[in-house]
């Protein structure tokens, strides 16, 4: 049947001009078409089914990293929110376990300390240290202090940053850079070092009279509390310089450059030296003993000789000083250094 043929047919079929037997005839061939075109439909189907286009595959992979990407977004965020909170209680725990005695304690004692025995008229408020505690890290900030004539004045903050008990970070921010804990300088003579400092009393005199100035002032000799207490207990003295056994085989720039001067501050006000003191401070040096890495990555000086100065110091009854620091003016500097106990005064700092 040509394609006219049936078309003429299916119009007939339309008008219903055709007979019975050729209406038959054309709704089977219809029936056949019909069936041919479903065919023709569904292997369509399958075959855009089974080789998408380029396009297609595009749209496909893209959505497919959108997906993968969010999806993985999702899983590191909640990682993160479930494991920073975590690592966060468990340096808590690290630093805290033990109340008083536990390490973060530990640790800001170790700076109290060091601060106040190796710097002159150096002083922490306990109350004033401020601390952040994150993921294995503890932060530290110290408020130092000096005295003078009883008043505290504030000189500045060191910020000491801690990843479990190793410091890897220090910064100091001091009105006087003289008081900071990286500073190295050399504050006293012992009187058996042949080591030497310019002795600055006629300079110091030549400052406005009323001027409130601080100075160091090295003895001519090792003296007892006792002795002390009696010549001294006029002055305004913030530190006292001890004898530890040590200080008289420091005879060069880099033997003190290595090791510290070490004392205890005082309130700026008559103080006398007692044996309670005196154990006080055999105490925290055998403190330090025992946290002498920690002790010496807080200061420039390396070789703290923390064990020689301990077993020295037991073998004594009392504090041997050889210097102090006071709060003075210059028009006192003539009658300070006319004592026949006095060998040499530097300046410490002008107020």
């Amino acid at each position: 049947m040509t394609d006219e043929q049936f078309k003429k047919l299916l119009a007939q079929y339309h008008q219903g001009t055709l007979d019975e037997n050729e209406e038959t005839e054309m709704e089977e061939f219809m029936k056949r078409y019909d069936v041919y075109n479903e065919f023709l439909e569904e292997s369509d189907q399958e075959e855009a089914i089974e080789a998408p286009t380029v396009v297609q595959t595009e749209k496909i992979l893209k959505r497919a990293q959108k997906s993968l990407f969010f999806r993985n977004a999702i899983i590191a965020v909640s990682i993160i929110l479930i494991i920073l909170p975590l690592l966060t209680m468990l340096s808590v725990v690290y630093y805290g376990v033990g109340g008083e005695n536990g390490r973060g304690n530990d640790i800001i004692k170790t700076v109290t300390i060091m601060s106040e025995i190796t710097q002159p008229n150096v002083q922490v408020n306990s109350n004033t240290i401020e601390h952040e505690i994150f993921p294995f890290n503890l932060n530290i900030s110290v408020h130092k202090y000096s005295t003078s004539n009883s008043e505290k004045q504030y000189l500045g903050e060191d910020r000491y940053q801690f990843f479990f008990d190793k410091l890897y970070n220090q910064q100091s921010d001091y009105r006087d850079t003289s008081y900071s804990a990286d500073t190295l300088k050399h504050y006293f003579v012992h009187p058996k070092s042949s080591y030497s400092m310019k002795n600055e009393a006629k300079k110091i005199e030549q400052l406005p009279k009323g001027l409130p100035i601080e100075v160091n002032v090295s003895l001519n000799r090792d003296y007892s509390s006792e002795e002390i207490n009696q010549l001294f207990n006029s002055y305004s003295i913030s530190w006292y310089a001890v004898d530890t056994g040590i200080e008289s085989k420091l005879k060069t720039d880099w033997d003190l450059n290595q090791t510290p001067v070490m004392g205890i501050p005082t309130q700026g006000k008559t103080v006398k030296l007692t044996k309670k003191q005196y154990k006080d401070f055999i105490s925290d040096l055998t403190f330090l003993n025992e946290r002498e890495k920690l002790a010496s990555s807080l200061t420039p000086y390396k070789d703290l000789k923390l064990q020689t100065r301990i077993k020295e110091l037991k073998k004594r009854k009392d504090f041997n000083i050889y210097g102090f620091t006071m709060t003075t003016t210059p028009d006192q500097i003539a009658a300070l250094k006319a004592k026949k106990e006095v060998k040499q005064i530097t300046l410490l700092d002008e107020k």
